[in-house]
């Protein structure tokens, strides 16, 4: 039986005792794989169904969830739910979403899924681990060699005529990779994501990592650093996933936002324009609905410095007077829709990250990060880690480790020069180099 068959099922219980509902199903699978010295070191699989129901009376609304399908425990489930709805606190501002055009969402789901074996991807971690400590004479050990993918179908229904259900699949491929000098060992590791098990690609990922571990090796720190500075498309994404709730706008509303009263404002440098793309072909957040059947989209949020706009899932759309812009996400079925970002990056530019460099012609480029996690959330100050290599005449030259960068998000985009074009995406975060005109770095204590 199909997903939506299940959820039409659902329907006919949960329509008895009534009128406006919604009612959201999911189910997942998949397998986590690790090798370690080509031998399998961890498999594991996972399987999970579930579903969520809301129920509105008058202005009510109450949340239920179960994985058991029984006549007897869906009626016991609703039953609770109605019964919770005296006592809920009334809300004018919300109803469920009606039914809309679908947009077309290509390449989310990998055909094959299901017909991938266990075999080809033990054979594809093992190549992967082969292949990396074989690049370099440095490489002392592959400590890290993953695969994860997973299947998931969607199912929505509501009274309104939303009757909705897709299918997705993702995998992800990672690699953590040990060099060694003399006295000197470094770590680095490298992520990549696909819809389609055929696109994954070991060497990018093995390369990454493997690269960065080696020209890690020797860092020197230097006690203070003022200047220009680049930082690498994985560190801005670091960066970018802190900045990404700023941008919600159920945070603008309760005033827990850097971005209060900055919409129409230029915040940023001219070189900055971010979007959140729900449609991005082979996005790891890409569908054609998100979790209350709301059409994704793509969303203009900066551009060239400018704030253009927010994030909404229908409630916040209510409560501001605005429009879903397909933001509402359930992270599982036991919780209710929220705000979050679909693939949220910054548009890359025409320059190579080597362009960048003779840009910078002397100055810092940036490799890893280390605590971007702990940035304040409203100011956007953080203190971080980091490590990476000097540049002089623009060329490369001696790596260093062991620096400390503080600094605050917002004011650090306002000082971009330039935007590279090498953008990747980790997860549903995406984003190229970017060249800063000043930092200051302060070597740890």
């Amino acid at each position: 039986m199909s997903l939506l068959s299940k959820a039409k099922k659902l329907e006919e219980r949960v329509h008895k005792v009534c009128d406006h509902f919604e009612i959201y199903l999911v189910n997942k699978y998949g397998q986590n794989l690790e090798v370690r010295r080509g031998q399998r070191d961890v498999f594991e699989t996972k399987n999970s169904f579930g579903y969520g129901i809301r129920l509105q009376k008058g202005d009510a609304i109450s949340f239920a969830y179960g994985s058991d399908l029984n006549d007897t425990a869906v009626d016991s489930i609703v039953k609770a739910s109605l019964d919770t709805l005296p006592f809920l606190s009334k809300d004018q501002k919300f109803t469920f979403t009606p039914k809309q055009e679908m947009p077309t969402c290509l390449n989310i789901l990998d055909r094959k899924f299901n017909e991938i074996t266990y075999s080809e991807k033990y054979d594809l971690l093992c190549e992967m681990e082969t292949y990396a400590l074989n690049l370099n004479k440095k490489i002392e050990d592959v400590k890290h060699a993953s695969l994860e993918d997973e299947y998931e179908s969607t199912a929505i229904i509501n009274d309104l005529g939303v009757s909705l259900e897709l299918e997705r699949s993702a995998y992800s491929l990672s690699a953590g990779v040990q060099a060694s000098a003399k006295n000197d060992a470094e770590l680095a590791y490298d992520t990549d994501s696909r819809v389609n098990f055929s696109d994954l690609d070991y060497k990018i990922v093995a390369n990454a990592a493997a690269t960065d571990a080696c020209e890690r090796l020797g860092g020197k720190v230097t006690e203070k650093y003022c200047g220009p500075m680049i930082l690498r498309y994985d560190v801005v994404a670091e960066i970018l996933d802190e900045l990404a709730p700023s941008f919600f706008s159920e945070n603008v509303h309760k005033k827990t936002s850097f971005l209060v009263g900055k919409i129409g404002e230029k915040v940023y440098s001219d070189a900055i324009t971010i979007f959140d793309d729900g449609l991005y072909t082979g996005g790891m957040a890409t569908s054609p609905f998100d979790d209350e059947g709301t059409p994704k989209q793509k969303t203009l949020l900066v551009e060239n410095g400018m704030i253009k706009g927010l994030l909404y899932d229908r409630y916040w759309a209510s409560r501001m007077g605005e429009v879903s812009t397909g933001n509402a996400c359930r992270e599982d079925v036991t919780e209710r829709p929220a705000l979050s970002y679909n693939n949220f990056y910054i548009q890359p530019g025409e320059q190579s990250l080597s362009a960048l460099t003779k840009m910078m012609k002397t100055g810092i480029v940036i490799t890893e990060m280390i605590g971007m996690h702990t940035a304040e959330s409203i100011s956007g100050a953080f203190s971080v880690g980091v490590q990476g290599y000097e540049v002089k005449d623009g060329k490369r030259k001696q790596p260093i480790s062991h620096m400390v960068l503080t600094h605050n998000i917002h004011k650090l985009f306002s000082q971009v020069v330039a935007v590279g074009d090498d953008m990747r995406f980790y997860g549903s975060i995406g984003s190229p180099s970017v060249l800063f005109e000043h930092c200051e770095l302060a070597g740890e204590n």
